[in-house]
């Protein structure tokens, strides 16, 4: 007598259709449904969210200090009386302008926290490399030509521009490659820039109000805060503004000569521009 063996069939995983072929096949009978494994979702470490809110508080804090060491020289320069005249005469028409600016992309508007971040980046970090750099230049060129005149003019038309344009683009090149999503065009680099803009000027006006509140009292402050306030309040967010149709621009080419001059050709154009309101 031969024993035959028992034959079992252990079905993998089929597909839906090989597996109902298998079923209604009569010489499969009474096999097994396919058993599909549920999905296993694999949830990101915490770690990473935690290293990057520290970054973010670090930074944060680093641009306080830099800000209020930007008020502390802005105070001993003018007093403590006319700082605070400065502060509330400079952030009173501040929120008209951001909200004409924010009207500008009111259809795809960007995350309010890189908008902030743009903001305070103008107000506190690039005036303090403006400060810095901008007084050094100023004094050096004083020694070198014995002329305090020939270091202002050189700081107005020279330093100023340049630096701070240069500092304030570089939170908008650092936007650019970092948040490509949130940076996809024209728009985008308009806005983004004139918020760095309007927070430099900001700080920029404190100086200007505490030291003609300083020197001509209530009258010079009063054109003093006409002209600035009234008459040329976008002049900086004009010319951050070049910088980033460039980097829009340049978001948008496919040329890859383009997505290098383009913006190289804004910030430049932004220098011109700069130094010729300041010659002016």
């Amino acid at each position: 007598m031969v024993i035959e063996p028992e034959i079992r069939y252990i079905l993998p995983a089929f597909p839906g259709d090989l597996a109902d072929t298998m079923d209604n096949n009569p010489q499969f009978p009474n096999q097994p449904q396919p058993i599909f494994a549920p999905a296993v979702a694999i949830q990101p470490s915490g770690h990473t969210s935690a290293i990057k809110i520290a970054l973010a508080i670090a930074a944060s804090l680093i641009a306080l200090l830099l800000g209020l060491l930007v008020l502390l020289l802005i105070g001993v320069e003018t007093g403590v009386v006319n700082l605070l005249i400065g502060v509330v005469f400079a952030t009173i028409p501040v929120p008209i302008y951001v909200t004409l600016v924010l009207w500008i992309d009111r259809y795809e508007s960007e995350p309010g926290w890189l908008l902030a971040t743009a903001f305070c980046w103008g107000a506190m970090v690039a005036v303090f490399i403006a400060f810095v750099f901008n007084t050094g230049g100023v004094i050096a060129v004083a020694i070198m030509t014995q002329s305090a005149r020939a270091g202002q003019t050189a700081g107005a038309v020279i330093f100023a521009p340049i630096v701070e344009e240069s500092a304030k683009a570089l939170i908008l090149f650092i936007i650019f490659f970092w948040k490509k999503d949130e940076f996809d065009g024209v728009i985008d680099g308009i806005v983004y820039a004139s918020l760095v803009a309007l927070g430099f000027a900001m700080t920029e006006n404190i100086q200007y109000y505490g030291k003609a509140a300083l020197q001509g009292g209530g009258a010079g402050l009063t054109i003093v805060f006409v002209i600035r306030g009234f008459f040329a309040p976008f002049s900086h967010p004009l010319f951050t503004s070049m910088t980033g149709i460039g980097l829009g621009l340049a978001r948008q080419s496919t040329n890859m000569a383009a997505k290098f001059i383009l913006p190289v050709l804004g910030l430049l154009m932004v220098m011109a521009m700069h130094s010729i309101w300041s010659g002016s």
